[in-house]
């Protein structure tokens, strides 16, 4: 579905608005999450949901810009402050929460860095699906999937 985030906590929901509380609200096994810029004061107290699973963050620029030290973030969350390119030059603007649950994977697509403003007074779009759970390692069944996950690898350097 696409749909606009909702602009202010203090306006009446609209059919064609999202919150990025109520899609990251549910019981989650893992996270991945990707964006420009990220307060980890906000993100956290946004999507508490997320707080209780594993996430793996890709920031485009450091998370809360060059504070080394992040206390807001739980020791299950692992920061990647900035995206692999394949080029020597140019930033990462991916901004989306890949979501794995028992049921499936929720994939959200959306426009807005990860920080107050840019989420409660800005216009933004968001795009969201559900996918079921596949059976084991079942090959790719659309090119979404296998361009998603050809993506992720790309920019994900685990800790050795």
């Amino acid at each position: 579905a696409f749909k606009l985030l909702e602009c202010s906590l203090d306006a009446p929901s609209l059919p064609h608005t999202a919150t990025l509380e109520d899609l990251t609200d549910g019981c989650w096994e893992a996270a991945l999450i990707g964006n420009y810029l990220i307060c980890s004061t906000w993100l956290t107290s946004a999507c508490p949901a997320l707080l209780r699973c594993p996430v793996v963050i890709f920031a485009g620029s450091p998370v809360d810009g060059p504070v080394a030290n992040k206390p807001e973030l739980p020791a299950s969350w692992h920061v990647q402050d900035t995206f692999k390119l394949p080029l020597p030059y140019g930033c990462a603007h991916a901004k989306f929460f890949v979501l794995f649950a028992r049921r499936g994977v929720r994939v959200i697509v959306h426009t807005a860095n990860l920080h107050y403003h840019d989420v409660r007074d800005m216009t933004q779009g968001i795009w969201f699906q559900d996918f079921p759970r596949k059976a084991g390692s079942a090959a790719p069944e659309c090119q979404f999937e296998s361009v998603l996950w050809q993506f992720v690898r790309e920019i994900w350097t685990p800790d050795e």
